[in-house]
């Protein structure tokens, strides 16, 4: 049976001040969103306003660790690669 596509309880919308700095830097400099989605440990897309987690997810533009994107990605979305940003 594949792995789910994401880690148990997630995803999940989290406050953008919540986040580690280098992400929470990143999302306040659109000046926009005050929410996110955690994707997985490590790993966020950004929630416009207006938007649901169910976009943010399906835009899949993942920011964060590059470490936890990569290992997301391994386990959850085999030979996928993700747009975004990671540090």
């Amino acid at each position: 049976m594949p792995p789910a596509p994401f880690p148990k309880g997630y995803p999940k919308k989290v406050a953008v001040s919540s986040l580690p700095d280098q992400v929470r830097s990143w999302y306040q400099m659109s000046g926009e969103a005050k929410f996110a989605v955690a994707i997985a440990p490590g790993v966020w897309a950004e929630l416009p306003p207006g938007a649901t987690v169910a976009d943010a997810v399906a835009a899949e533009l993942y920011d964060g660790f590059c470490a936890s994107i990569k290992a997301y990605e391994r386990k959850y979305t085999p030979g996928q690669q993700h747009a975004g940003t990671c540090w």
